[in-house]
C-alpha cells in the first residue's frame, strides 16, 4: 500500500485573477513523492457568456474525484464535485498521465453562473495531485473559450520541489565503506505514541535511488546500497532523491559490507538549507561498522570451540 505521508505540508495554494497572485501555504515549496499535495485555484467571475479554466501538471497526477468548484466561499456547498459532475462541466485529458507527464485539466463553468448575480464573486477550485516526479510543474490559465473572440482572464504558474538525503558508510577509521545496504523509513505520530512507520521503495542503482512510493510493510521496502568506486568521492556512499526536507528520515542497515559488523542503531537525516538542490535544502546521515573479530587458530581446532 502506498500511504499518504501525515507529516508532508499538506496544501499549496496557487490564486489566479485579471491580476494573479499566488502564495503557498508552506514557503519552501517542498514535497515528496509518493505523497498528495493540495491545490486551491482563485478567481473573479467576469462578465462573460463562456468561463474555462485549464489546468495542466507534469511530475504528478491528479486525484480525480478531489475536484470541487465554489462560488464566494469553500464554507458553501460546491457547485461542481467530481462526485456528482454537471455534464460537461468537468473534463480530464490524461495523456501520459501515469507517469506524471502532460495531465491536464479543463473545467467549464456552467452558464447558470455567469450572470449579474455571480459578476465579480470569487469563483474557488480546490484538488489535490499525487506526486510522482522530483519537480512539480502546475499551471493554470482562466480564459473566455468562444470562438472568435477567446480573452485570457489571467494566469498563474507553481513550481513544487523534492530534496535529496545522502548516506555515507564508514569503517573506525573513517574509511568509507560500499556494498552496504539499507531500507529507509519515516513515522507518524500523535503525541508520543507512533501511529505509523512508512518505508521507501525507490528505483535506482548503487549508490543514486529516487523514492516511487510509500509502503508500511518493511518488507516490501527497497534496499538501497551504497556505491563501490576507487573514486573516494562515490565509495561507500548512497543519495535518495525524491524526499521533502525537514523530514525525520531514518537510515536503517540490513547489510554490512564485507568483514563487517551490522550496526543496529537506526541513524536519522540532518537537513542543511544551502547547496545546489533545487529544494534549496540537502540532507546528510552516517554510519559507522565495526570490523568483525577473528578467532585465535593454533593449526588445528585450538580454542575454536572455547570460543564459540
Amino acid at each position: 500500500d502506498v500511504k499518504e505521508k501525515q507529516t508532508h505540508n499538506t496544501a499549496v495554494a496557487k490564486y489566479t485573477s485579471s491580476t494573479v497572485t499566488k502564495d503557498a501555504d508552506d514557503d519552501d515549496k517542498i514535497v515528496a513523492i509518493g505523497t498528495d499535495q493540495s491545490y486551491t485555484i482563485e478567481t473573479y467571475i467576469p462578465d462573460t457568456n463562456a468561463l474555462r479554466i485549464t489546468d495542466t501538471l507534469g511530475g504528478a497526477t491528479y486525484n480525480k474525484d478531489s475536484v470541487k468548484v465554489y462560488i464566494g466561499s469553500t464554507e458553501t456547498e460546491p457547485i461542481i464535485t467530481t462526485e456528482e459532475i454537471i455534464p460537461n462541466s468537468v473534463i480530464f485529458v490524461d495523456a501520459n498521465s501515469e507517469n506524471g507527464t502532460n495531465a491536464s485539466m479543463t473545467i467549464n463553468i456552467p452558464n447558470d453562473y455567469l450572470n449579474n448575480s455571480y459578476i465579480g464573486q470569487k469563483l474557488i477550485v480546490t484538488y489535490s495531485v499525487h506526486v510522482t516526479g522530483t519537480e512539480v510543474n502546475n499551471e493554470v490559465i482562466v480564459k473566455d473559450p468562444t470562438t472568435g473572440s477567446e480573452v485570457e482572464y489571467g494566469d498563474d504558474e507553481e513550481k513544487l520541489t523534492t530534496s535529496a538525503a545522502t548516506m555515507t558508510k564508514i569503517n573506525d577509521d573513517g574509511a568509507t565503506l560500499g556494498g552496504a545496504k539499507f531500507k529507509v523509513y519515516y513515522q507518524t505520530f500523535k503525541g508520543n505514541q507512533v501511529t505509523g512507520t512508512y518505508w521507501a521503495i525507490a528505483t535506482g542503482t548503487a549508490g543514486n535511488y529516487t523514492v516511487t512510493g510509500w509502503t508500511d510493510q518493511e518488507n516490501e521496502a527497497t534496499e538501497i546500497e551504497t556505491a563501490t568506486s576507487d573514486d573516494t568521492s562515490i565509495n561507500g556512499k548512497v543519495t535518495l532523491d525524491g524526499l521533502e526536507a525537514n523530514v525525520t528520515y531514518m537510515f536503517k542497515e540490513t547489510k554490512a559490507p564485507s568483514g563487517y559488523s551490522l550496526n543496529g542503531e537506526d541513524e536519522d537525516v540532518a537537513w542543511t538549507a544551502g547547496g545546489s538542490d533545487d529544494s534549496g535544502y540537502y540532507g546528510s546521515v552516517s554510519m559507522t561498522d565495526t570490523t568483525l573479530a577473528e578467532l585465535p587458530s593454533t593449526g588445528g581446532m585450538g580454542t575454536t570451540l572455547f570460543t564459540i
